[in-house]
């Protein structure tokens, strides 16, 4: 899979997950995504994550009922 590929997939998976209030989002692993997610938690985007088989399981943040 190319990097276009993968960052627009992460970012519907967000956006996706947020629009429906769920707690959690699961990406696909890669070395990219793990990057990503890593570089979001370190900001305080969001509350955790896990890498669980070929997946990556964000646990999502809200603020006042708003993703951050």
């Amino acid at each position: 899979m190319s990097h276009n590929h993968t960052s627009s997939d992460i970012a519907i998976r967000f956006t996706v997950s947020y629009r429906g209030y769920n707690t959690t989002a699961v990406l696909a692993k890669s070395s990219m995504a793990l990057k990503l997610v890593k570089l979001l938690y370190q900001q305080g985007l969001i509350s955790n994550f896990n890498c669980v088989n070929n997946n990556i399981i964000v646990q999502l943040k809200y603020h006042n009922g708003r993703p951050l």
